[in-house]
């Protein structure tokens, strides 16, 4: 249909699927298809992108071919089709051979207006031929992102779609996802040929979705917040695993644990077993499902109210679909990911399997090559085994796929007990290649000519007692027979076989002559990499969860959702509206739906906790009035702004909360987290900040600081509420130092904020309020006063404690000083002692007696002010003793930061300066990749943008390096 066809009145046939109205992008896209446009449309996960090709498909005379490559959701699809009168069907290896030339028959003979295929069935030339014989009005690509190989879902068979379009003259097409990044869009429409579509983003929105994400310590902490969540809970949602161990451990737990009517769903199941879960699970006998990703890609259940990942998965793209499947219905839904440093190298596993090194590939491909038999029935785990490999096998199977790709050898299905035949030659029939006197052997190839029929360059499958049957001969005979066939270049025959088989179409190419791109495979390698970076980055960021999302996917225009857990100043579990009377969620999440459950979308009023209100007391310092303490006011003086006395108090007993208090305790705390030059993680500070003497406060003798319980009367919840609440409004930072440890240090804005007030978000002064109108005892001492960070200090203990006044158990020797004006603690009391990823540190001790001795004498002689080395010289030197970075800035009493600009100064003086154990493993690797580049990168990989001297120490060091 050309492009300037009248407009079409679309009312009659949108009721035909039983709709009265479009959803929001759908109609413009329909119009661009019937007007004759190619398009590429994406939508959001339950956004109706198959009304955009069905509803062309039934207004316009012709074929539109589907491709799409879940037969699940195929045979959903086509059953609902007609239900609804509409003539659709599908062709897969769901049919039998008959039933396939069947429905090939009457596609060509136009019965059908949609048929629906997958990608593998585009190389059968008999479907080919057959469906040349219709018109064809348009072909439509669904989950059009497994063409890209950026996308997270890649499907080799895909990339081919572009080739089978070019055959059937560049017919008209339209490509459909719900999650695309740029460089994924640009792919598909390179890959496809669509130089002029018409590209249509709906949008990646769902205001219908809570996300949250909540960082865990351990599968237990996850089993416990899921635990508390699923508790007394009668709705429908899915419970993503990485591993099915874990899909089938979770679901034992909760069915006994919980109560819950649960089911594990995973690829290690047989197809009968998956089948009947997820019809248990539709049918809502289930009510939920245990499930790796294997599970949800077109799976139609509109009433999902909860999505929660126990994994991380290994891309952003990965975890938006599967959380997209809650609230297709429009409806309230949680997605929550529970996050752990555990999820990250549970990724970076699948990812060194999914693409092994050139040498693994090297070596299953040349010990298949001395296997005689055909086909090979080994398994990937019997091929590790006979090589003696170290990788995994993991890594054994995705070489095979590698190698599968390269058309020299493949790999074959399970059959039943058939045997396969392959005739590649477009020869009427393979008799004259025989010798005239070879009369059985002629016999014998009719007869399978016969059984494969028009079916050429295609697999066909034929049981051997059917052929005994026609030749008259027994197994034996006919199997000579058959291998001596197979010495005619273009007749392939493969004996039954039990399961998986490899079977070789040619023995006679080596290794490096296979077409198989090691650069390319590299550089996906890399990419997964950085995809994993970016998934991670989501999982810890303090910024809005939804426009983080979309920012990713390329919407620049993306504002804060306002119903996140960030967004509520929460963490993880986001807060959800109550329901009405009726027990029905809320169909929408309007601003006032949020108002009645406590949450202002105003800056100064974040719901943090499920906290009471702050009471009003006689001060008159009332919730209300801390809410809305403009910057103005927090600047006025503090006589101004404290109207009060000590000595007035409520009658409920309650102490006044004021805001020259918020200011006081606030900046208090930021001092107290500079000092620590961001080497503790959150849970010691927050353990040090409300008086818990934990193995790993006391081991850093915490508890001797004046900070030590300085929020111990609050309820726990509001004190790492604040902490929570500081990240959010960026005064402090988390960064991972060490591999598998965040640590807090404080930011510029921190910095700003600690020294002036009126730098102070209202937000954080109001949950400090409320949590100081929550005290009911007084703490015995008032809260110490701001303690200015002085990074010299040697000496930390406080003023009103002597050490005559300590314990012997506090009075510990005071720390031994290496560099001048430098404190040195002791890197085995700093170590946090949860964290056992790295082995224990060198004493301090044995460094200092490493380090040069200065002669008194001469230092006597020296000026006053002339250092014995140089600042920069001592932290070389703990670089060369092997020390990491967080333990030279520990020992320095510097920032990170500060450590790497004195290794710049090293540099600049012609120093060595090695940094093979100054990183963790994942910044080495990142060091190592660049280092093999010819140039270096105008961005750095996200990996390298932890703080903000690394990357220009790096460019600095690699420059030097090559």
């Amino acid at each position: 249909m050309s492009a300037s066809a009248p407009p079409m009145d679309l009312s009659a046939a949108l009721g035909k699927f039983g709709l009265s109205s479009f959803r929001r992008g759908q109609q413009e896209v329909i119009e661009n298809v019937i007007a004759g446009h190619d398009c590429l449309c994406v939508m959001p996960t339950g956004g109706g992108k198959s009304l955009c090709y069905q509803l062309p498909s039934l207004v316009r005379p012709g074929l539109t071919i589907v491709v799409s490559p879940l037969i699940a959701l195929m045979k959903d699809q086509v059953d609902a089709l007609h239900k609804r009168g509409m003539r659709a069907t599908l062709i897969n290896s769901s049919l039998t051979p008959q039933q396939q030339n069947e429905r090939l028959e009457q596609v060509a003979a136009g019965r059908f207006s949609l048929v629906y295929v997958a990608p593998e069935r585009l190389r059968n030339p008999r479907f080919l031929e057959a469906i040349r014989a219709t018109p064809i009005q348009l072909l439509a690509v669904d989950e059009a992102h497994c063409i890209s190989e950026w996308g997270h879902d890649f499907r080799p068979d895909y990339q081919k779609l572009g080739r089978f379009r070019e055959s059937l003259g560049n017919v008209q097409t339209i490509a459909l996802t719900a999650t695309a990044t740029p460089r994924v869009r640009a792919d598909i429409l390179r890959s496809l040929q669509l130089g002029s579509a018409r590209t249509f983003i709906t949008g990646f929105a769902r205001d219908n979705l809570y996300f949250g994400s909540l960082q865990c310590m351990s599968d237990r902490d996850k089993d416990r917040q899921l635990h508390k969540f699923l508790e007394g809970r009668d709705e429908s949602g899915i419970i993503y695993v990485a591993t099915r161990k874990r899909c089938e451990e979770l679901v034992e737990q909760l069915a006994k644990e919980v109560r819950l009517s649960v089911g594990a769903y995973h690829a290690g199941l047989m197809p009968e077993q998956r089948k009947l879960i997820q019809e248990k699970f539709m049918a809502g006998e289930l009510k939920a499902i245990v499930a790796t990703n294997a599970f949800g890609m077109g799976i139609d259940k509109s009433d999902l109210r909860y999505v929660i990942h126990y994994n991380m998965p290994g891309t952003l793209e990965a975890y938006y679909q599967e959380a997209g499947r809650a609230g297709r219905d429009s409806l309230l839904s949680q997605c929550v990911l529970l996050f752990s440093s555990q999820d990250r190298y549970i990724q970076e596993f699948f990812i060194e399997n999914a693409n092994p090194p050139r040498a693994v590939i090297q070596a299953v491909y040349e010990f298949l090559l001395t296997r005689e038999e055909d086909p090979i029935e080994l398994t990937a785990e019997e091929i590790r085994e006979n090589l003696g490999l170290t990788a995994t096998a993991e890594a054994v199977n995705s070489s095979l796929q590698i190698l599968g790709r390269t058309g020299v050898m493949e790999r074959l299905e399970i059959a039943g007990g058939l045997a396969m035949f392959r005739l590649s030659n477009r020869l009427p029939s393979f008799i004259d290649l025989l010798p005239r006197d070879a009369n059985v052997r002629r016999q014998v190839l009719r007869t399978v000519e016969k059984a494969v029929g028009d079916r050429r360059d295609e697999p066909v499958y034929i049981h051997p007692r059917w052929l005994m049957n026609q030749l008259e001969m027994d197994r034996d005979t006919m199997g000579r027979h058959l291998r001596e066939l197979c010495k005619l270049e273009d007749f392939e025959y493969v004996p039954p076989f039990r399961g998986r088989a490899i079977h070789f179409r040619r023995r006679d190419v080596q290794f490096d002559a296979l077409q198989i791109d090691h650069e390319a495979l590299a550089t996906r390698k890399k990419a997964d990499y950085e995809k994993l970076d970016q998934m991670v980055a989501f999982a810890k960021s303090t910024a809005c969860r939804q426009r983080t999302i979309l920012e990713y996917f390329g919407d620049s225009s993306a504002a804060d959702c306002g119903i996140c857990d960030r967004c509520q100043g929460r963490v993880g579990f986001p807060k959800m509206p109550p329901a009405k009377k009726n027990g029905a969620t809320q169909a929408t999440a309007t601003a006032g739906a949020l108002e009645k459950d406590g949450i202002d979308r105003s800056e100064s009023s974040i719901e943090i906790t499920n906290s009471e209100s702050l009471p009003t007391g006689a001060d008159g310092h009332d919730r209300k009035s801390l809410e809305h303490a403009s910057a103005s006011q927090v600047g006025d003086s503090a006589k101004d702004l404290d109207s009060t006395t000590d000595s007035e108090a409520t009658q409920s007993g309650l102490e006044k909360p004021s805001i020259r208090d918020a200011i006081q305790i606030l900046q208090t705390l930021l001092g107290a987290i500079e000092r620590t030059h961001g080497y503790l993680t959150k849970t010691v500070l927050s353990q040090h900040f409300t008086g818990v003497a934990s193995k790993a406060v006391t081991g850093l003798r915490l508890q001797r600081l004046p900070e030590f319980g300085l929020l111990s009367a609050w309820k726990k919840s509001h004190a790492t509420g604040l902490i929570e609440q500081l990240l959010v409004q960026q005064l402090i930072q988390q960064s991972e130092i060490r591999m598998g440890k965040l640590t807090v240090s404080i930011t510029e804005l921190g910095l700003r904020c600690k020294d002036s007030a009126t730098e102070i978000p209202p937000t954080i002064l109001d949950h400090i309020g409320r949590a100081m109108g929550l005290i009911v005892t007084p703490p015995p001492q008032r809260p110490a006063p701001a303690i200015k960070a002085d990074r010299n200090t040697k000496d930390r203990t406080p003023k009103d404690q002597s050490p005559k006044d300590q314990s012997p158990k506090d009075r510990s020797p005071m720390p031994i000083i290496v560099p001048p004006s430098a404190p040195v603690a002791s890197l085995n009391a700093a170590r946090d002692p949860q964290e056992k990823s790295d082995p224990p540190f060198e004493p301090v001790e044995r460094l200092a007696c490493d380090l040069p001795v200065p002669n008194v004498a001469d230092a006597a002689a020296a000026k006053v002010d002339q250092p014995i080395l140089h600042d920069w010289q001592w932290t070389l030197r703990l670089v060369r003793h092997g020390y990491r970075l967080g333990e030279c800035a520990l020992i320095r009493g510097k920032s990170p930061e500060a450590i790497l600009a004195d290794l710049s100064v090293a540099m600049e003086y012609e120093e060595n300066v090695p940094i093979d154990q100054l990183f963790d493993r994942r910044t080495a690797l990142a060091i190592a990749d660049l280092q093999r580049e010819p140039t270096l990168p105008t961005h750095p990989p996200a990996v390298l943008q932890v703080f903000s001297g690394l990357w220009p120490f790096l460019q600095q060091w690699l420059r030097r390096a090559k």
